[in-house]
C-alpha cells in the first residue's frame, strides 16, 4: 500500500474498529451484569410477593389447586417465568410453566437446566412456617434484553463505519492539499527556474519537506551555475590551445622549408600537449564532489602521502635542476594521521609540487614538511621562485586565472583543484614568503 492516504485511512478504521469492538465488549459485559442484578432483584422481590399474597389463603384453604388456571395472561415472557411452593416434600401450588420437581435444592439465587433450556431460580424459606418458595425465570428473557441493548447503542456506531470512512477519505484529501501544493510546485521546476518553494501555508509537519526541497534547489542552482561557468570557461580556454593547432597545422602544410616545418609540428605537440593537460585538469575538478568523496575517506598519513608524491615527481624536479627535499617535524604516526580521501590528497600535493618545481629557475629549491601546529596536522610546500604578488594570492585559486608571466605549460585549474581538494576537508590554505626571503610557501592546515 504505497498511498499515504489509503494507508491513513486503513489504519484510522482499523483503530476505530478495535475500539469499537472493545466499547462493545464492554457494554455487553456491562449491561449483562446490570441487568442480571436487575432481574435478580426482581425475582427476589417476586418470590417475596407471591408469599405474602399466597401463604395466607393456602393455610385458610381458599386455594385448593396446585395449579394456576391460566398459562398466560397477556405477555409474551409469562411462559418464562415460573414459581413453585412447597411444603413437607410436597408441591402445594406452581404455576403451568412449572415443572413437578423441586426448581432447586438450594436455597439463594442458582442456575437449572429445564427442558434444554437454563433457568435462573430462586428459592426462600418463609420465617413464620415450613413453606418454601421458588421463583424462576428463562435465561432467554435476560439475554434477550441484554442484546436488544447492546445492539441499540453498538448498531448506530457499526453502522456509521462506512460515512466515517467517507468523511475521513475526504478529511485526508484535505490534510494532503499542501503536500500536493509542493509536488506541483516542485514538478513546475526548470533548470532554469529553481526559486524557493513557498512554504508560508504550509502545515508545521511539510516545513522540513520544504526545507529540504529548498536546500537542495539551491545546491542544484549553485551546481548549475557552476557547471555554466566551467563550460563556458573550459570551452575559452580551450580555444586557444585549438586554434594554435590549427594554425601552426596550416604553418607546417604551407612551408617548403624543413626547420620551419619541424619547428610547427613541435608547436603542434606542445598545443596537444597542453590540451590534453587542460582536459586532464577539467575532468579531475569535475569528479571532485563532496556526496562521492566523503563516502571514501579513510585514514591517511601525511608522511607516507608525501613520500609517494616526492618519489613521482624527483625525475621532473631532476629534469629543471631543482633539489626537492621532504622534512618531517612529527614525533608520531598520530601527529601525521588525517580523515580524508587519499587520491585527492595526492592531486593536491602533487599540484601545488608541480607548480612550485615549474615556477622555480634551475638551481633553486622546493621544500615539503610535515608537522603539526595549533591542533592541526599540516603540509607546507616552499619554493625559491619569483613569488606571488600579495594582491594576486586570493585570486589564484579562480579557475583559468594565470598570472601574466606564467608558464606556458599551465592551463589555470592545478590551483583552483586544490582548493576544491582543501575545501573537500576543511583545511585552510595559507600563504606567504617563500625560501630566502624569496618564493612563495603554500601552507595546509587540515584541522584534527
Amino acid at each position: 500500500m504505497s498511498s499515504i492516504r489509503k494507508r491513513l485511512l486503513f489504519n484510522l478504521l482499523t483503530i476505530f474498529l478495535f475500539t469499537w469492538l472493545t466499547i462493545a465488549g464492554i457494554t455487553y459485559f456491562e449491561a449483562k451484569h446490570e441487568i442480571e442484578e436487575l432481574f435478580d432483584a426482581q425475582l427476589a422481590q417476586t418470590t417475596g410477593m407471591i408469599a405474602e399474597l399466597t401463604l395466607n389463603k393456602i393455610e385458610k384453604k381458599e386455594i385448593d389447586s396446585a395449579t394456576l388456571t391460566k398459562a398466560v395472561y397477556g405477555h409474551k415472557y409469562e411462559r418464562k417465568v415460573s414459581f413453585q411452593i412447597w411444603a413437607d416434600g410436597q408441591l402445594l401450588l406452581h404455576s403451568q410453566s412449572a415443572p413437578h420437581d423441586k426448581l432447586s435444592t438450594s436455597l439463594g439465587f442458582s442456575d437449572k437446566p429445564i427442558d434444554g433450556t437454563t433457568w435462573r431460580v430462586f428459592g426462600m424459606q418463609h420465617d413464620q412456617s415450613n413453606y418454601t418458595i421458588f421463583a424462576a425465570e428463562n435465561y432467554e428473557v435476560r439475554n434477550e434484553m441484554i442484546t436488544y441493548i447492546a445492539q441499540s447503542v453498538l448498531l448506530p456506531l457499526l453502522w456509521a463505519l462506512p460515512l466515517l470512512g467517507v468523511f475521513i477519505w475526504l478529511g485526508i484529501g484535505q490534510g494532503l492539499r499542501p503536500l500536493q501544493r509542493v509536488a506541483q510546485e516542485v514538478a513546475e521546476k526548470t533548470p532554469q527556474q529553481l526559486q524557493p518553494i513557498k512554504s508560508g501555508n504550509v502545515p508545521d509537519e511539510v516545513i522540513p519537506l520544504t526545507t529540504s526541497l529548498n536546500d537542495l534547489l539551491q545546491r542544484l542552482h549553485q551546481a548549475f551555475e557552476l557547471e555554466k561557468r566551467f563550460t563556458a570557461d573550459a570551452s575559452h580556454e580551450l580555444r586557444t590551445p585549438l586554434a594554435a593547432i590549427r594554425t601552426q597545422t596550416q604553418v607546417a602544410l604551407r612551408s617548403t622549408d624543413p626547420a620551419e616545418q619541424k619547428k610547427a609540428l613541435l608547436n603542434i605537440i606542445q598545443g596537444v600537449d597542453r590540451s590534453s593537460h587542460l582536459v586532464d585538469q577539467m575532468l579531475t575538478l569535475a569528479r571532485l564532489e563532496p556526496e562521492t568523496l566523503n563516502k571514501k575517506f579513510s585514514t591517511v598519513d601525511t608522511l607516507v602521502l608525501s613520500e609517494n608524491v616526492i618519489a613521482d615527481l624527483v625525475p621532473l624536479a631532476t629534469e629543471q635542476q631543482i633539489e626537492l627535499s621532504l622534512t618531517d617535524k612529527t614525533t608520531s604516526a598520530k601527529q601525521r594521521s588525517i580523515k580524508g580521501y587519499e587520491p585527492g590528497l595526492a592531486i593536491l600535493l602533487r599540484n601545488l609540487i608541480d607548480n612550485a618545481i615549474r615556477y622555480t629557475p634551475s638551481g633553486g629549491n622546493v621544500e615539503l614538511t610535515v608537522f603539526t601546529e595549533n591542533n592541526n596536522h599540516c603540509l607546507a610546500i616552499a619554493d625559491s621562485g619569483p613569488g606571488i604578488p600579495k594582491d594576486e594570492r586570493e585570486r589564484i585559486f579562480d579557475r583559468f586565472y594565470r598570472q601574466e608571466n606564467h608558464n606556458s605549460y599551465g592551463c589555470g585549474l592545478g590551483l583552483s583543484i586544490v582548493q576544491r581538494i582543501a575545501d573537500l576537508h576543511h583545511a585552510k590554505i595559507q600563504m606567504a614568503g617563500g625560501l630566502n626571503e624569496k618564493g612563495l610557501v603554500v601552507t595546509i592546515l587540515f584541522p584534527s
